[in-house]
């Protein structure tokens, strides 16, 4: 039987290979310097990694976590052999060649003596290049602020390399944040407002109900976007729509273009299971808003008027610091409608009531509901005369005619308004200005 063919392994340049290896690949001695930098394939947050080499590492990370990398090998320096060959790896942040930061994990490995260098091998790996959405939900976790969030969200799969480049942006689609744009970076692009005015404008592009990204070439997209978009040299737009509850709550949106290239690669490339995982971080964080806004608004809305309860109302009292002014608003003879026209009708007229008083308010005051027919409005103003003119306008709201089947033709309120002062209860102050006024004839407005 003659023997099969040989097969020969190919001699491969480790050099070579390691310029193919994504993350960045360097050696540091142990006061920190470069000595050499490899890797970064297709441009590594905007150094080429020679280029590194000869700086001190800390030159790489911000100054408010310097202390803790530094603290960190210098711990590793006297930690003995064994500990130190195969440390932990640890997360960290470094500045790109822009100035901004970028969390990255940091592996680092022990050089052995017998190669004649003390240090470390040092490989860097930007979040950004791992498969997994999970700084958004780390910050989630952490108590970050939405914005915050929703900022990495549109970060996680931010690409700018010699290849091609990506920019994500993130709309919210439903009240009380209705179009507002969070866009992967500060300077995005002047992209930020058209892609608010197209949704604004009743754009969907998901409209044949696919919860996967919609890639579009630019020239097909609805103005303004399709104008911003060209003449900023982008060549596709991608839209996934974020559904909660069966509703469309939100769209992550990403701009795309090759360098020197045909668009139809980006159409290509394989980045469609890293968005769908993309997608499912930013439903399971809307999921989990929602909740929590639903919870905080059964915790503090009264459940018949919709407008605050007695708890947020003092919430708000409290947070005001004295800057501020208090109606309180008690509905005449409104025992007479419960008795004529019964409780149902009486509720109705409450709910009217509550509604006529936010119509007569401004957005920056509070209207709510202490209870029965009682209810208060925190003005944001210290003014006398600013508080008299919307107390006025009050009065005139819930006064006109009524239209509720079979209830009464118009109501009308007792007002009393008071200020916050040193050693008084401004509510209790408010409440005797009303009484005043009842006293007086009703359906006018007391000074307390």
């Amino acid at each position: 039987m003659l023997p099969g063919p040989v097969h020969v392994a190919p001699v491969i340049d480790a050099d070579a290979l390691l310029d193919l290896v994504r993350p960045l690949v360097m050696v540091v001695d142990g006061d920190g310097t470069v000595l050499a930098a490899r890797g970064g394939a297709g441009g590594f947050m905007g150094y080429v990694p020679s280029d590194l080499v000869g700086r001190n590492v800390l030159e790489l990370v911000p100054g408010h976590e310097q202390h803790e990398v530094a603290g960190y090998f210098v711990e590793l320096a006297l930690a003995p052999v064994t500990t130190a060959r195969l440390p932990i790896p640890f997360r960290s942040v470094m500045l790109a060649a822009d100035g901004r930061e970028h969390l990255i994990d940091v592996i680092p490995t022990a050089i052995p003596a017998e190669l004649g260098v003390n240090g470390w091998a040092v490989v860097v790996v930007p979040l950004a290049m791992e498969a997994g959405a999970s700084r958004s939900l780390d910050a989630e976790l952490a108590g970050a602020s939405r914005q915050e969030v929703k900022q990495l969200l549109t970060e996680e799969l931010e690409l700018s390399n010699g290849e091609w480049v990506t920019r994500w942006f993130l709309v919210d689609l439903v009240p009380p944040t209705a179009f507002t744009v969070v866009s992967s970076r500060a300077g995005d692009f002047g992209l930020s407002e058209p892609v608010r005015a197209t949704f604004a404008s009743g754009w969907t592009p998901w409209a044949d109900g696919s919860t996967l990204e919609t890639l579009l070439e630019v020239e097909s997209v609805p103005e303004p976007l399709c104008s911003a978009a060209v003449a900023g040299g982008w060549q596709v737009v991608g839209a996934s729509p974020i559904v909660c509850d069966g509703n469309v709550v939100a769209a992550l949106v990403r701009m795309g273009r090759v360098i020197d290239g045909d668009k139809e690669v980006v159409a290509r490339m394989n980045v469609l299971s890293r968005i769908r995982g993309l997608v499912e971080v930013t439903t399971l964080l809307y999921g989990r808003w929602r909740e929590r806004d639903r919870l905080v608004a059964a915790a503090t809305t009264d459940p018949l008027t919709g407008v605050a309860n007695r708890d947020a109302f003092h919430d708000e009292l409290a947070a005001r610091a004295g800057r501020c002014a208090v109606v309180y608003a008690d509905v005449d003879r409104f025992k007479d409608v419960n008795d004529v026209f019964g409780h149902a009708v009486g509720d109705r007229v409450l709910a009217e009531v509550a509604r006529r008083l936010e119509g007569a308010s401004r957005p920056t005051d509070m209207v709510a509901r202490l209870g029965g027919d009682e209810f208060v409005v925190l003005l944001d103003t210290d003014d006398e005369r600013t508080a008299r003119r919307i107390g006025e306008r009050i009065l005139d709201a819930v006064s006109a005619p009524l239209a509720i089947i079979g209830g009464p033709p118009h109501v009308s309120v007792s007002l009393g308004l008071a200020f916050p002062a040193p050693g008084i209860d401004v509510v209790e102050m408010a409440d005797r200005a009303m009484l005043a006024a009842k006293r007086q004839g009703r359906a006018r407005l007391v000074v307390g």
